[in-house]
């Protein structure tokens, strides 16, 4: 939603978006703990047998750590190889470079170029980061005035501590894992069910829906139902058991994607709307209940109503029915197996990529320059505690310039509250207390409990969660014993800002690219794709639908794409162009009716294709008409021409009649398979038109134009 309001709406918007992230959600209690378990002993076991250097060890737990014990040993197992890779090359090239001062600078451009080019080709994965967080901290190592072997050694220690951490996060994974429900994928399609069912019981309340639901909604739609699938493959499910949970799991997919919608659009629901909510959602209870006896559920019939509902709740209602279908007819569930998994890059295509894609020389060449510009700083002036500006320049390094900044905002906060609140405080305060190292364990427990809640957010804020806890760890994990001392506070702050400040001069100028380049031509592509979904001639029904779903979610995809693009907007330089925040504002105000445009088309022809019939010419021309006003959306965007757009006309209305009648002759003769049909028809005509009329009055709002949308003046809607 776009917001016409000053400061005051956009701190509150910020406090919302702080407490919707911060707010419990299924499991994430559970995963915090198992993060704090694993960095604490990670921390008792360096401070123990005095490992040095473990301030990466303790810290890395938060990047392993993942819902299931799949990803996990996979995460460990990158972060192991990449930094024992990068530990060789720092030895290596640091023993080969010893005793002269031009090779050994030489060693630094080209270490750190390494650095940049890998974030750059992995695409920013956690091995890459932590690669380039180990280089950046070693080669301050080799510029101290100490013996070679304390350098290797150190170095060597540094990457014990990480392995450790890895090895300690797996198995701590392992252990939990053990203690999973007995059915996974039942448990995770209940859970999934269930915060559909919580939205739909609460349609009444002032606040639909909470905040704190969306986001656990949204959460859930982002991550899908991959997860499911891969534990679907487990050899115990016999084959119509397995044929069930593939469909009950698609509809899932589905459904959590519907009820994410509803969230996110917040529509004010009639009194009818209302109770059919709530009789949705006594359906999907019984749904839930039947899922461990794997029973026929019992059914509540909903209202024959000849209304047409909100299209959102409409599509919602039709999926609950059909996932009560597959549990009681055999036949219908090879018609909704999930689709096709998205290919992966091959080996060969990735080497190709990263060793003839000139996009990702340049990036290292950014990367190097700024991150070099603060090597020479600290190094000409003495100041040695500033070694975390290299640190900062490799780990918020981003393609597109909003997300640099994003990253260097999350990590300068995350350092103000962990290096100089928490750090300070407990050095002030709390340190000088303690004589055990179980009341030390104790406290760097917690500070890891508020890092590790926040890490577990979505990716506004997650990042300044592992920051707060490597910045504690940089200040009380050098040394073995109490620090009282304010100097690593100081630095650690200071060299984030002279990293930010690196950054900004070189980076952000040099081959700059920022989201507005990008985000235009994928917008309107999206639209352009989605107006051309239409169903695909296929030789099976499985097949039919798999193709349709891998469309579905291919869009959808895109538009989480353009979601996270438009939250990068805000972090890149102002003012903007007219061009950028026509772009911006159409994916604000566009984006969830959009999402409900593409559910309820895609439900449409899922509708056509159970029927195993031709589906009737009316159908047809309302998937043409729809589809007219989103290649006329489109065009208006591209040539930010409101003529562009379609107006209303004698023939979208006789065709909106024309639906209308139809299903009113399926109410009369008892047809809900018609009349199904033609309230998604209806859904689909009026969704078209809301977003033309959004779009047209984003157009003039770009231009300033005063004539009238609907019944309202611009300016009047401007001032509301």
């Amino acid at each position: 939603m776009t917001t016409y309001s000053g400061s005051n709406s956009s701190v509150r918007n910020l406090i919302e978006v702080l407490r919707a992230e911060l707010t419990w959600y299924p499991g994430r209690p559970a995963l915090v703990a198992r993060m704090v378990l694993a960095c604490t002993s990670v921390v008792l076991l360096a401070e123990i047998f005095r490992i040095p250097g473990a301030v990466l060890g303790a810290s890395f737990p938060i990047l392993i750590s993942r819902d299931n014990l799949k990803a996990t040993r996979k995460t460990a197992f990158q972060i192991a190889l990449a930094c024992s890779i990068g530990t060789a090359e720092v030895i290596v090239g640091g023993m080969l470079t010893a005793g002269s001062p031009f090779l050994h600078v030489m060693w630094v451009i080209v270490s750190l170029f390494a650095a940049f080019y890998v974030i750059s080709s992995l695409n920013f994965t956690s091995a890459s980061l932590t690669l380039s967080a180990i280089l950046a901290i070693a080669i301050r190592l080799w510029d101290y005035p100490i013996r070679a072997e304390t350098r290797v050694e150190s170095s060597l220690y540094t990457l014990l501590s990480i392995l450790i951490g890895c090895v300690v996060s797996v198995l701590i994974e392992t252990v939990f894992s053990k203690k999973s429900p007995p059915d996974i994928v039942l448990d995770g399609i209940s859970r999934r069910l269930s915060l559909v069912e919580t939205l739909l019981n609460r349609p009444s309340f002032a606040d639909f829906p909470s905040s704190a639901l969306r986001i656990q909604l949204g959460r859930a739609a982002s991550r899908g139902v991959d997860d499911l699938r891969q534990h679907l493959a487990n050899p115990s499910y016999d084959t119509g058991f397995r044929d069930l949970l593939a469909t009950v799991i698609a509809l899932t997919r589905q459904l959590i994607e519907l009820g994410s919608n509803l969230a996110e659009s917040a529509p004010d629901l009639s009194v009818e709307d209302q109770e059919r909510c709530r009789a949705i959602a006594r359906n999907l209870a019984s749904v839930r209940s039947s899922l461990g006896r794997m029973e026929c559920p019992e059914w509540i019939d909903l209202p024959f109503t000849s209304h047409s509902s909100n299209p959102i709740l409409i599509e919602i209602e039709r999926t609950t029915g059909l996932i009560t279908q597959s549990f009681c007819s055999e036949s219908f569930r090879i018609h909704w197996s999930s689709p096709a998994a998205a290919p992966t890059t091959s080996i060969s295509e990735f080497v190709t990529d990263a060793l003839q894609n000139p996009e990702h020389i340049k990036f290292a060449v950014r990367g190097t320059l700024s991150a070099f510009l603060c090597y020479l700083f600290y190094m000409s002036t003495g100041w040695m505690g500033l070694v975390s500006s290299t640190l900062t320049c490799t780990l918020t390094a981003r393609r597109l310039t909003g997300g640099g900044r994003q990253r260097q905002t999350l990590r300068f906060a995350g350092f103000v509250l962990g290096a100089g609140v928490i750090s300070l405080g407990t050095e002030v305060f709390i340190l000088p207390q303690l004589n055990t190292i179980a009341e030390f364990a104790l406290l760097s427990a917690s500070v890891v409990w508020v890092g590790s809640w926040i890490a577990t957010s979505g990716p506004r804020i997650a990042f300044a969660g592992f920051q707060i806890i490597l910045s504690y760890n940089l200040v009380n994990l050098n040394r073995f014993t109490i620090n009282t001392s304010l100097v690593p506070s100081r630095d650690a702050v200071l060299g984030i800002v002279l990293g930010i400040v690196a950054m900004w001069l070189v980076f952000d100028h040099l081959w700059a690219e920022t989201s507005g380049s990008s985000v235009r031509s994928l917008l309107l592509g999206t639209l352009r794709n989605l107006a051309d979904f239409k169903a695909v001639a296929a030789e099976t029904p499985q097949e039919a639908n798999q193709r349709l779903a891998a469309t579905s979610s291919r869009i959808n995809r895109d538009f989480d794409k353009l979601r996270d693009l438009a939250d990068l907007y805000a972090f890149e330089s102002f003012p903007k162009m007219r061009r950028e925040s026509l772009v911006n504002r159409s994916i604000r105000t566009l984006s969830p009716e959009l999402r409900a445009f593409l559910l309820v088309k895609t439900g449409l022809l899922q509708h056509m294709k159970l029927a195993a019939a031709e589906p009737d010419a009316i159908v047809r021309e309302v998937e043409e008409q729809a589809s007219s006003v989103l290649h006329g959306i489109a065009n208006a965007i591209e040539s930010e021409a409101p003529e562009q757009l379609s107006r209303r006309n004698v023939d979208a209305q006789e065709l909106r009649a024309r639906v209308f009648i139809e299903e009113e002759k399926s109410r009369d003769w008892k047809d809900r398979w018609k009349q199904i049909e033609m309230r998604l028809c209806a859904s689909l005509l009026e969704i078209a038109s809301h977003l033309a009329w959004r779009a047209r009055l984003n157009l003039a709002l770009e231009v300033g134009d005063e004539e009238a949308v609907g019944d309202w003046p611009i300016g009047k809607i401007v001032e509301t």
